[in-house]
């Protein structure tokens, strides 16, 4: 059985967590730290994608991409590493 993890970022325990009904994955949904709750969405990554044109999609601003790299840090060397099929987290940002 292949478990795919979206984003590892809990310092509480207080997770939620959906398991796909094929039983091929698991979904972090909400991310729960000591002070606070972010949500996240996810994003596959298609061909001819950046991080740049993701963040037009999600926030309408090409400059928020570093955003979706801080998000996907633990699975992104950098910026321009992102490959087709790929999940990125999509941080809930204000503004």
């Amino acid at each position: 059985m292949k478990i795919l993890v979206a984003i590892k970022r809990v310092v509480d325990a207080n997770v939620k967590v959906r398991v796909k009904g094929d039983g091929t994955g698991v979904e972090v949904r909400v991310v729960q730290r000591a002070t606070d709750t972010q949500q996240y969405r996810f994003y596959t990554v298609s061909r001819g994608d950046s991080l740049g044109a993701i963040a037009v999609k999600f926030y309408g601003n090409v400059d928020k991409y570093s955003a979706i790299f801080q998000a996907n840090r633990n699975v992104l060397s950098s910026p321009n590493a992102i490959q087709v099929g790929q999940r990125l987290a999509i941080p809930d940002i204000a503004g």
